[in-house]
Order: C-alpha cells, then structure tokens, then sequence
C-alpha cells in the first residue's frame, strides 16, 4: 500500500505540496432573499428565469439601497431595514425576552363574591403586573388567563416561571404553552421562593388590599381593581419608576391629582386641548422611553447588586460530614402558609447525613415519624 501511495505522489508531484493559503479558500453560498435586489440595485443584475426578473422589477418599487443594505419604504414611507434570517432570529429573541411569573394568592377566607383565588403575573423587567380573581384554581382557568392578559395584550412571552402546583403544571398550560413556543420553568418544590418576583409581588398586594378592606369595609373582590391599579401606578425600588410609566412611557395621573392639581394637570387645564398637542406630547414620552428603559435596567442591575452584597454579608459557611446529625423544615413553614395546627412542629427528623452529591446532601431518618 504505502509503494503504491508513494508512486502515486511520484506522478503528481503537485499532490503532495501543501497549498498555499492565499491559493487555497473556501466559497459558501447562502440562501438569502435580499441577494437578488442587492444584485439589482448594485449590479444591474436581474434573475436569469424572466418570469422572476418580471417580478423582481414590480416588487423593487417598495424598496431601496443604501449602501450595501436593503431598505423597505413603510406605509408611511419610513425606512424599514430589512433582515436576513439570522437577523430575524435575533430579533425576534430580542422582542420575546420577557419573562413573567405566575403564582396564586390563596385559598382565602372569607370569599368574596365566590372568590377564593388570586392570580398574578408579573413581568421581571418593568414589574407590571396582571391580576385576576378566581372561583377555581384549575389548568383551564390559567391557560385563558395565559391567552387573555399575556399573549393578547403583551405579545409572546419568552418564559414563564411557575411553582409546581397543578394549577400550572397540567395538560391545558403545556398545551397553551407550547402552542405559542413559551418555555415553562418551573420552581423546586423545596424552594418555592425561586420564583421571587411572583412572590414579591403577592406580599404588596395582599398588602394594599388588607388597607383597603380595613378602611372601606366590604368584599376584597370590591376593591381589587383598584388595588392592582394602585401597584401598577406606584414607582418600584428596583427600578426607580413604576410598571405604568416603563410599559407606556408616561406616569398615570392619580386621583389626588385631581383634588389637589399638580403642575402637569395645572398646565394641561390651562391650556387649550387639542388632538395635535396631545398627539405631540404622546410622541415626546414614547421618544424617552427607550431612554427611561435603559435608565431602569442600569438601577436594576445596581439593586441587584446590593441585595446580594447585603445577604451575602449574613451569610455563615457550614461544612458537614458524613455522620452528623441534621434537622429538615416541615412543608407548611418551608411554603409559608398556616400549618394543621398551632402548635405543630416546624422541623422534621432528626436525619444522619449518609453521603454527600453535587446539587442535595443524601441522610437517612432516625425518626420513626419523620419521613
């Protein structure tokens, strides 16, 4: 074999030389829509099949070059770039980069109305949130909550983040779900806090409405509107503005506003209104609001910052080994909801560490009651 590859080489002298780098690349063709007008508008170049070059030269009216890049006139006119398929791709992660979580307040007594269930959905970033009451805690209920005040309003969500109560995790969200392609993180049943914002979220409104049913008297479902609405308007720590100004682009005017009128009411009402100043105000807040984003991403990431710096400042390292003795929470404190009775136990063991893994600590029970 190696008398047969050496005459070989013998022959062809050229085989055995290593190529140069400047003789030697590689062509790759990739199929993207934008390639013919950018032959066209460039090079002059229309496709050689005629009935493609007809209606290249029909569609290339909508469009424009500037540069190397493709521009679309919109309906208005306005330049609209237009993008390759990874570029797309991109971009639509991009859009679909928000993150909700949901959790269920509940159940609470007495009812309201037949209500007995709170559910919230919170957006991580701008910390808006939607609210519903329920009769039912059931798959069917979510989903359309997940239909109707998500995806109907917002658009897509990337991800939702959930605890793993049957409410979420049942046929008809996975359904919902991977019918709109949003991926489903679900929290671990012995940290129900993973999903934080969600919980953070339920403390505040439980909160506002305690206030409100204390002062006002009736039903919670009476003033649940305004509740949620009180929330959405009130600036959030993380973020330094509140959930209605980084959605909309501008502040929600409260009633106390009315009573006793504030600069911004004073000047409107001093005024004289109209359709184009409203207009030129509405565009003057939404031109800021990439602006206010950015500013409340940055607050964010310095909060987060914080917090962390704080806990970890608390925290003591604890080393164990195989033999010693450890002690678990029970489900209602570690869930944080009212145990069987006053004065049921908040531990459970005590439990001998056997061996250690990489995410959980294996231990055998010493306790005949414990499980």
């Amino acid at each position: 074999m190696r008398k047969q590859v050496a005459e070989m080489q013998a022959n062809c002298p050229k085989c055995a030389t290593i190529p140069s780098t400047k003789e030697s690349f590689t062509i790759s063709f990739a199929k993207d829509w934008r390639t013919p007008y950018l032959a066209f508008f460039i090079n002059g170049t229309l496709p050689t099949n005629p009935k493609h070059a007809r209606k290249l030269k029909k569609t290339t009216k909508r469009y424009f070059v500037d540069g190397s890049t493709l521009y679309r006139k919109g309906f208005n006119g306005e330049p609209l770039r237009c993008l390759g398929e990874s570029e797309a791709q991109q971009a639509m992660r991009e859009i679909h980069a928000e993150e909700y979580g949901l959790d269920l307040i509940g159940t609470i007594h007495p009812p309201s109305d037949g209500y007995i269930w709170i559910l919230t959905a919170t957006e991580y970033f701008t910390k808006w949130v939607e609210v519903v009451p329920l009769r039912k805690a059931t798959g069917a209920a979510i989903a359309n909550f997940i239909r109707e005040y998500s995806v109907c309003r917002f658009g897509i969500p990337y991800k939702i983040v959930t605890d793993n109560g049957t409410p979420f995790v049942n046929k008809q969200v996975s359904s919902t779900l991977s019918g709109y392609g949003v991926k489903h993180r679900r929290s671990t049943p012995y940290y129900p806090q993973g999903n934080g914002q969600a919980e953070a979220t339920n403390k505040t409104l439980l909160r506002i409405l305690s206030k409100m049913v204390y002062e006002y008297e009736g039903g919670w479902s009476v003033h649940f509107p305004d509740a949620s609405w009180a929330y959405r308007t009130s600036p959030r720590s993380a973020t330094g503005f509140s959930p209605h100004s980084l959605v909309y682009g501008s502040d929600a005017i409260s009633p106390v506003e009315i009573t006793i009128p504030t600069a911004r009411v004073s000047a409107v009402n001093d005024l004289e209104w109209d359709t184009k100043s409203c207009s030129d105000w509405r565009l003057l807040d939404l031109e800021a609001l990439d602006e206010k984003r950015a500013e409340a991403e940055r607050r964010i990431a310095l909060y987060h910052k914080a917090v962390a710096q704080a806990y970890n400042r608390t925290v003591k390292p604890r080393a164990f080994k195989q033999g010693d003795l450890m002690l678990k929470v029970v489900e209602h404190v570690r869930r944080q909801v009212s145990g069987p009775s006053k004065f049921a136990p908040q531990w459970e063991g005590p439990f001998a560490i056997k061996e250690f893994t990489a995410l959980a600590i294996i231990a055998w029970s010493l306790s005949k009651k414990a499980r």
